[in-house]
This record gives structure tokens, C-alpha cells and sequence, in this order.
């Protein structure tokens, strides 16, 4: 948004003529008229409510910010309301004047309000726009790590700790270490048996044949 134009006193100026009015170096006024026939008098108004004539070369035009003008015509709104003239300076009725300020500041409002909003909607579309950049920039980079984290692997084969692990269970395991001699010697001792059954048998079959020939001499 542009600038609003506004008046500076240069220096300090006492009025001597009707319909002029006074003021003191660096007071502010607002530009209401120029004229051709007078262009050595600009008509303000102050921000003490008050209208009349300077003469153009005790002021200079500056640029000030939009609500630097709205705080202005609302001093000047609330000066004019207190005073308790009709007729402001012999020149306009006090509530024409006041009717004036007041449409002047709505319009200097509307167009502040209307400036922020876009210049609001112009910040939230550039951080928006950021917001974007940068979220993609996010998922792209999730995409690359989703990706090398999901590339195949050739197979590999279990960790070496483990394979010593099953090899220390065969190793020291009851079932191996321990049940497997046993049966070595239940079957050992069933031969042991088997054998010594046998010798019996032989031994009392000797016996009887010895016995049977015996009786035979006797």
C-alpha cells in the first residue's frame, strides 16, 4: 500500500488574516483544498479539529503510513466534537466538517483493512508455498530412505553365535550326552546275559550227561 500524503509545517506561523490559522513548526495537517486563484494558500485542517488557510511555502508535503492519518483524524474528530462553535473558522458548518473527517477516516480505514488483508493472504501464500517446498522436499527425501531401506538383500546365513549355540546343545545336551551311553550299556548287558544263559544251559546239560552215564556203569 502507497503512502498517504499529508502537510509539515516548516515553521512556525501566527495568523494575521481572517480564515487563516496558526501553528508551530512540525504540526501535521491534512490537505482539504488548493486553489488556483489562491496557490500561495492551501486550506488544512488541523489535528485540532480546526480548518483554515497556511501559506504553501511554511509547509511541505510528506508520506506517512495509513494509520499514522487514521490516529490524526481521530484527534481531530474528538477535538471538532468538543467544540462548541456552529461555524468552524467563518468557513464551514462544525458538523459538516465533522460529517467530512468522518467519511474520510471509514474510507482511510476500509482501504488499511482491504491492504492487510491481502497483504496477509500475499504472507500466508508465500509460507504456504514454503510449507509446500518443504514437505515435498520431506517426502521426497522419506521416499529415497523408505526405498534404500526396502532394496533385497542377498541372504545371508544365521549369525555365527548361533550355529555355536546348537553345537554347544549337541554337545552338553542330556538327550545325546547322557541317554545315548546308557543304551550302550542296557545292550551290553543284555549280551553279557544271553551269553551266560547259555553257558548255564551247556553247563547243566554237561552235568546231566555225566549223571546219565554214571548210572548206566552202575
Amino acid at each position: 500500500m502507497e503512502s498517504i500524503e499529508m502537510l509539515k509545517a516548516l515553521y512556525d506561523f501566527q495568523a494575521v488574516y481572517p480564515k487563516t490559522i496558526s501553528f508551530d513548526e512540525g504540526e501535521y495537517f491534512i490537505l482539504y483544498q488548493t486553489s488556483a486563484r489562491q496557490r500561495n494558500w492551501w486550506q488544512v485542517v488541523s489535528m485540532k479539529g480546526n480548518i483554515g488557510f497556511v501559506p504553501s511555502n511554511y509547509v511541505m508535503k510528506i508520506k506517512v503510513e495509513p494509520d499514522f492519518l487514521i490516529s490524526f483524524l481521530n484527534s481531530s474528530i474528538e477535538s471538532l466534537e468538543k467544540s462548541t462553535e456552529s461555524e468552524i473558522n467563518g468557513i464551514m458548518p462544525k458538523e459538516e466538517l465533522l460529517e467530512r473527517l468522518r467519511e474520510k477516516k471509514m474510507s482511510m480505514e476500509k482501504l488499511y483493512l482491504d491492504y492487510s488483508e491481502r497483504d496477509c493472504d500475499s504472507s500466508l501464500s508465500f509460507s504456504q508455498s514454503i510449507s509446500e517446498k518443504n514437505y515435498s522436499k520431506s517426502q521426497s527425501n522419506r521416499a529415497t530412505s523408505a526405498s534404500a531401506q526396502q532394496t533385497p538383500r542377498s541372504p545371508q546365513s544365521p549369525p555365527r553365535s548361533n550355529r555355536l549355540d546348537g553345537n554347544k546343545k549337541s554337545m552338553s545336551s542330556p538327550a545325546v550326552g547322557v541317554v545315548m551311553p546308557q543304551i550302550m550299556q542296557e545292550s551290553t548287558s543284555m549280551g553279557t546275559m544271553q551269553i551266560q544263559t547259555q553257558q548255564s544251559q551247556l553247563q547243566q546239560l554237561q552235568q546231566q550227561q555225566q549223571h546219565h552215564q554214571q548210572q548206566q556203569h552202575q
